[in-house]
């Protein structure tokens, strides 16, 4: 039996934010690749052992405003896990998704305005419904 000797991965973690109001989702333009975006980002130094839902607000507030950030809801548990690669860093990441909401808000009032990050220049509200992200 041949023994390999793997090289341990450095490895980061991500969360991604589905956030909607009502029957709407949110999605953002990365400012440099021009690439479909949702809120998230990486943890910061410590925060893997707190809950991850904080971690998940703090980039919320970051990157929408704290206004959208002091109303969201974070899901208690992840909808999926994926592998993502992270551009700026070049490093292999572990995607974590969580859903979210803005339950202070009536369905059917009119999405807020995010203020949008300098990593973000476009964002959406896009219906549910007409949602096609393969097409």
């Amino acid at each position: 039996m041949s023994q390999s000797s793997l090289e341990p991965a450095l490895l980061q973690i991500t969360l991604k934010i589905f956030l909607c109001h009502g029957a709407r989702l949110l999605g953002l333009r990365d400012r440099t690749g021009q690439t479909g975006d949702l809120p998230g980002g990486r943890f910061g130094a410590g925060e893997i052992y707190r809950d991850w839902r904080e971690c998940a607000l703090r980039e919320v507030g970051e990157e929408l405003g704290d206004a959208i950030a002091g109303q969201t809801q974070i899901g208690a548990e992840p909808l999926f896990y994926f592998p993502h690669f992270v551009d700026v860093s070049g490093y292999e990441a572990l995607g974590i998704a969580y859903r979210a909401t803005l339950p202070d808000l009536a369905a059917d009032a009119p999405p807020p305005t995010p203020v949008l990050s300098d990593e973000h220049d476009q964002y959406e509200w896009v219906a549910l419904a007409d949602y096609a992200p393969l097409q």
